[in-house]
């Protein structure tokens, strides 16, 4: 999704289409993409997360506040979705009494599995969604290079127009 808005920047300012594109200039591009991709996946972290266990705003940056990873983030969420108990107690005994996850899930009546499961249900959603980012950045890379390949042919036809109307 990422890359939609980068090439539709792109071609707003009329970059992606330059038939005249150094190599360069093209590894700059390809940074730029990497960079939000990266920023992007954070983003859908937190937002997976958010969906999934139906968390607010100040819950996920409460979170992060406390030093929680995105991993142990899907982990509190679950411990407090599957217990029942709020986030905030979760919070509490994993950063103010320094439990580990093993415990917390034990003291909440939680099977410790369910901590793995949380984990790699969001890493596989993920996962999924990132394929289908890349297919789509693949494709749109496809039609980039076809575009500019077109306006090439089209500017060496035009050259030679102009070279054939000064020699006459």
């Amino acid at each position: 999704m990422e890359f939609k808005k980068l090439l539709g920047a792109l071609l707003a300012c009329g970059l992606a289409l330059t038939p005249n594109l150094s190599f360069a200039e093209e590894d700059e591009l390809a940074k730029e993409e990497i960079a939000l991709e990266e920023s992007g996946k954070q983003a859908d972290f937190t937002n997976r997360l958010k969906e999934k266990y139906s968390l607010t705003d100040e819950q996920i940056k409460a979170m992060q506040d406390k030093g929680l990873t995105n991993p142990q983030m899907a982990m509190a969420a679950q411990l407090s979705q599957t217990s029942g108990k709020p986030l905030d107690d979760v919070l509490k005994m994993r950063t103010e009494d320094k439990m580990g996850w093993g415990k917390i899930a034990k003291e909440l009546g939680v099977h410790p599995g369910e901590i793995g499961k949380s984990v790699s249900s969001m890493r596989h959603d993920l996962n999924e969604k990132r394929k289908e980012d890349r297919q789509l950045a693949k494709e749109n890379r496809k039609e980039l290079r076809k575009q500019r390949k077109e306006q090439r042919r089209e500017l060496r036809e035009q050259r030679k127009s102009e070279k054939r109307k000064n020699k006459s």
